[in-house]
């Protein structure tokens, strides 16, 4: 079973719509036992530099 913790930097700053967004998304996930590391992708957005920023689970 997975538990959903959220850095204490991040449980400070985020939204609540990003919170409420992430966990319905880590809610939804299909971990496998056959896969070690699993990836799912949030968002991605550029920051004011141009540099590629992307939220992954």
């Amino acid at each position: 079973m997975q538990k959903l913790i959220f850095e204490s930097a991040w449980d400070k700053t985020i939204a609540e719509q990003d919170r409420e967004n992430i966990k319905q998304v880590f809610d939804k996930v299909n971990l496998t036992a056959e896969k070690s590391i699993q990836f799912t992708s949030l968002w991605q957005a550029k920051n004011h530099r141009g540099e590629l920023l992307i939220a992954v689970l």
